[in-house]
C-alpha cells in the first residue's frame, strides 16, 4: 500500500506508513488530507465523492455505493445490500483495492468484510490467502470465498505476517462515503442507526458527518446509534466512550428475528444483526434512518449457460442486438418491444438472460437514482 499520513481518532497521534491501527494506543486511524465537496453526478457509485477520498493510483470499482433509499412502515432505510457483494464493506474494499500494488495479500476473515475484500483484491489481479478463525465463520460467505481461487487457512495468522483487516484506514475512508451519500440523498436526519459488533462503521459515519460539518455543509452531526444483539456490545462500549455522538441500543435475539422476518416479507433479506438497525430506528421514530448493512444471501458466480429462449427472451435479445454497443434500461427495452408484453415480464426475461450469460448489466445515474442498464453479451 502507498505511504499515507494518518491520524489516530482516539489519542490524536499522527503517523505515516501502511499501518492498520495506532502504534501508541491501537486506536483507529484515518487518512489526513485536504477534502473538497464536489459530487460527480454522472458516476452511480461511491466514487462520485472522489474529492473527499485519498487519491489512488487507479480506481477499481464494481459500482459499489449510490444504493437506494427506501421507506418501510415509516422507517427510512438505506439499503446497502444492493452493493456488489451485498454488503456496505464494498465501499472500503473498493478504495483499499485501488491502492493495492503487491502480487499477494493476506486477509483476515471477518463477516461481510472478508468476502468483499477477497472479491476486490482478486479483481485487482492479486492472489489472496484468507485466515479464518472458526468462531467467526459465516458459512454463506465462506462458501462464496471457496468458489474463488484463494487459499483458505483455518488458523490465526503467524505473528509477523502482515494481514489486511476490516479496520484498515483505507477501509474507514471508503466507509465514510455512506455518510456523504445519506447527506446527498436525504439531507440531515436526527440520527442514523447502524448495526455493529466492532464499531468501525459507526466511527466512519461519525467522522464522515463531522467532515461535512467542518466543510460548512451541515449545521450539526446526527447522532449515530449502534444497534447490537443483546449481550454482544462490550467492544462497542469502548468505541462509544472515545468517539463523540455514538450511543448503543441492544436488541434481543427474539425481537431481531421478528424484525428480520418483517423485512423478508417486504423482500429485504438481511442478516440478523442488520435487522436490529431497522427495529431500533422503528422504536426511535421517523427522525432516525436505518442502514441495512448486509444480506445473508450471497449470489454464486453466474454460469454462462446457453439454453432455449422463451419468445419474450428472444425479442429482448433481438432489441439488444439491434442496439449493439448501447446500454438500455428495462423500460427502454419494453418500449422498443411493444406488443402485449408487460414491463414486469421484460424484467424477468432480462434477469433470466443475465443468469444464462446472454446479457450483461451495468449502472448509470438518473438523478439521485442508480439505475440498472443492460446490453448484449459480446459472445452471445
Amino acid at each position: 500500500m502507498h505511504t499515507l499520513r494518518l491520524g489516530c481518532l482516539f489519542c490524536n497521534s499522527e503517523v505515516e506508513g501502511a499501518l492498520q491501527s495506532c502504534p501508541y494506543c491501537s486506536g483507529p486511524l484515518e487518512v489526513k488530507l485536504e477534502r473538497r465537496w464536489s459530487v460527480n453526478r454522472g458516476l452511480p457509485s461511491m466514487w462520485r465523492y472522489e474529492t473527499m477520498l485519498p487519491r489512488p493510483p487507479r480506481r477499481l470499482t464494481l459500482n459499489e455505493g449510490f444504493t437506494p433509499i427506501l421507506r418501510l412502515k415509516d422507517v427510512v432505510i438505506k439499503n446497502e445490500t444492493r452493493n456488489p457483494t451485498r454488503t456496505y464493506a464494498d465501499r472500503g474494499s473498493s478504495l483499499l483495492a485501488s491502492f493495492a500494488k503487491r502480487e499477494h495479500y493476506n486477509v483476515f476473515f471477518e463477516p461481510d468484510a472478508g468476502l468483499s475484500l477477497v472479491t476486490y483484491l482478486l479483481r485487482a489481479g492479486c492472489s489472496v490467502s484468507v485466515y479464518v478463525e472458526l468462531e467467526r465463520v459465516s458459512i454463506h460467505e465462506l462458501l462464496a470465498i471457496a468458489a474463488q481461487k484463494v487459499s483458505v487457512l483455518f488458523s490465526k495468522p503467524p505473528s509477523k505476517t502482515e494481514v489486511l483487516r476490516y479496520d484498515n484506514p483505507l477501509m474507514l475512508e471508503g466507509l465514510k462515503t455512506l455518510a456523504y451519500e445519506i447527506y446527498e440523498q436525504v439531507g440531515l436526519s436526527k440520527g442514523i442507526v447502524v448495526p455493529g459488533e466492532t464499531g468501525t462503521l459507526a466511527i466512519a459515519l461519525a467522522r464522515g458527518f463531522e467532515t461535512l460539518e467542518e466543510l460548512g455543509l451541515i449545521s450539526y452531526v446526527p447522532e449515530i446509534v449502534v444497534s447490537a444483539l443483546e449481550g454482544r456490545s462490550s467492544v462497542l462500549g469502548h468505541v462509544a466512550s472515545r468517539i463523540r455522538g455514538i450511543r448503543i441500543c441492544e436488541v434481543s435475539s427474539r425481537d431481531a428475528l421478528q424484525a428480520m422476518l418483517e423485512l423478508a416479507r417486504a423482500g429485504l433479506y438481511v442478516r440478523l444483526l442488520s435487522a436490529t438497525a431497522y427495529l431500533t430506528a422503528k422504536r426511535l421514530g421517523s427522525d432516525y434512518l436505518a442502514v441495512l448493512t448486509s444480506s445473508e444471501y450471497r449470489e454464486p458466480q453466474r454460469l454462462r449457460v446457453r439454453g432455449d429462449y422463451t419468445p419474450l427472451q428472444r425479442l429482448v435479445l433481438r432489441v439488444l442486438e439491434e442496439r449493439c454497443g448501447e446500454w438500455l434500461t428495462a423500460y427502454e427495452v419494453w418500449k422498443l418491444i411493444g406488443g402485449p408484453w408487460s414491463l414486469r415480464g421484460v424484467y424477468k426475461a432480462l434477469s433470466s438472460l443475465e443468469r444464462k450469460g446472454a446479457v450483461v448489466t451495468g449502472y448509470k445515474a438518473l438523478g439521485l437514482r442508480k439505475t440498472r442498464v443492460y446490453a448484449i453479451a459480446s459472445s452471445t
